[in-house]
């Protein structure tokens, strides 16, 4: 069986984007920086996969929209605007 490279790549770019994504977003939200590389990938996988999971339930409870490839994208995408919005938000706040 042969796997592409375009399967393999959009793989490594899948999960940055739904899970590394998110949970790297809250970890500069809390502003943790005493982590080095491997510790915050860890913790944002961690994370992502906490968030990815409350996305998910979310989803299957409603029942007119279900969990689908189709509805968990934007649902990532606008958790991840949500996510942005709230740190210029604070930030904002801050520099003020």
């Amino acid at each position: 069986m042969y796997i592409g490279f375009s399967s393999i790549l959009l793989f490594i770019l899948g999960i940055i984007y739904l899970i590394l994504l998110p949970g790297y977003l809250i970890l500069v939200g809390l502003k943790v920086r005493d982590l080095d590389v491997i510790e915050t990938l860890a913790t944002s996988f961690g994370i992502g996969v906490g968030v990815l999971t409350a996305i998910s339930v979310a989803l299957s409870l409603t029942g007119s929209v279900g969990l689908t490839a189709s509805t968990l994208v934007p649902a990532n995408a606008a958790v991840l605007g949500a996510l942005c919005l709230a740190l210029v938000y604070v930030r904002h706040k801050r520099a003020k």
